[in-house]
């Protein structure tokens, strides 16, 4: 199987830990190393190095190179700029059809950590099979929770008569995102999964698809995916649309795995909290810290000492960038802070021309 790994989400709601430079999935998470880097070691057990293709962003090529010395640069794919996740599939996959044109290829985000990788790989296996003998896309599907309005909701239909332990679906539809109302709807009326964001299919079915609900971006990608400075004057028009809202909810027809992928998603500071080291107060701490009754936070600081007296529960995180200081239940408001910040700035420098 091919494997494209997803890397240039910004994760503003991780500001200013990750910037345009240096995105949420090169930021260090576990065992000191990269979401990315782990992502890769993840799928090791499904693909060989040189069918893992990584795409990014322009302005994070400097980064990477760094943390992936060793991996082959024709396959670390370059986007002039981050577009989501729709054009970025379509760039990858039209690149990979001219490698294989019969491949099976597996798209994977670099923002989450999986816990129980042996199940992780068996699912993708068993996807990759289905996609083999079906002209249709598979989606990984995780045993929902409470009623939540941040995930995918896939909709299921008729059960598929299994050949192993893995259950999998005919899926009836999809709704990305839907608000609180429509999520508990969901809850309540239908056979739901959560969307992993983990798709198998047939790079020509990939292509097929994108090609039919997304035909302005696609004409281009095959045109210019050769030629990046084509590709750069032209990428800035493309719509910035994920896949999930453009393709997946158009799909007539799709097959859905039901998983039990254990993962944690990083998409607040909160996700640190279960990733740092704890100090004797439970704090979570990336660097030096001296906290005196002081409980429950989450520290950042890789190039001096914090201290801190009678704060619970608060997140502090101070590079280069910036500094952050937020209830921890206030996290999901980061990226107010970051786009209030943007607008800000680019007043000051429009002033300043």
């Amino acid at each position: 199987m091919h494997s494209i790994v997803i890397a240039g989400g910004e994760g503003r709601r991780l500001w200013p830990l990750s910037t345009p430079e240096k995105p949420k999935p090169l930021l260090k998470a576990m065992k000191n190393k990269t979401l990315l880097e782990l992502t890769i070691e993840r799928l090791l057990c499904l693909s060989e190095k040189e069918n893992i293709f990584v795409v990014i962003t322009q302005k994070m090529e400097d980064a990477v190179g760094e943390i992936l010395s060793g991996f082959p640069k024709e396959n670390i794919i370059v986007e002039p700029v981050g577009k989501n996740t729709a054009p970025c599939i379509a760039l990858a996959a039209r690149k990979i059809h001219d490698k294989d044109d019969k491949a099976v290829i597996g798209v994977f985000p670099a923002d989450h950590i999986i816990l129980n990788n042996d199940h992780f790989c068996d699912c993708v296996k068993q996807g990759e099979k289905i996609a083999n003998r079906c002209d249709e896309l598979v989606l990984l599907g995780r045993q929902p929770g409470k009623a939540f309005p941040g995930y995918g909701y896939i909709i299921l239909g008729e059960e598929i008569v299994s050949d192993n332990s893995i259950k999998y679906f005919y899926a009836k539809g999809f709704n990305e995102k839907p608000d609180l109302e429509t999520a508990e709807k969901l809850m309540n009326e239908e056979n739901i999964l959560w969307n992993s964001g983990i798709y198998i299919g047939k790079v020509r079915k990939f292509i097929e698809e994108i090609r039919k609900y997304l035909p302005y971006e696609y004409d281009n990608i095959d045109r210019f995916y050769n030629d990046y400075y084509g590709l750069e004057k032209v990428y800035d028009s493309f719509a910035s649309i994920s896949f999930d809202y453009s393709i997946t909810e158009n799909l007539n027809n799709f097959i859905a795995l039901s998983t039990y992928i254990e993962r944690i998603d990083v998409g607040n500071f909160n996700a640190f909290y279960d990733l740092w080291e704890k100090d004797d107060q439970d704090n979570a701490v990336y660097g030096e810290f001296l906290g005196v009754e002081s409980k429950n936070n989450i520290i950042y600081s890789d190039k001096k000492p914090i201290a801190a007296i009678s704060i619970n529960n608060i997140v502090v995180i101070d590079t280069d960038d910036g500094i952050l200081i937020c209830p921890r239940d206030k996290v999901f408001e980061i990226a107010k802070v970051k786009e209030k910040w943007d607008i800000a700035n680019n007043k000051f420098d429009n002033h300043h021309c």
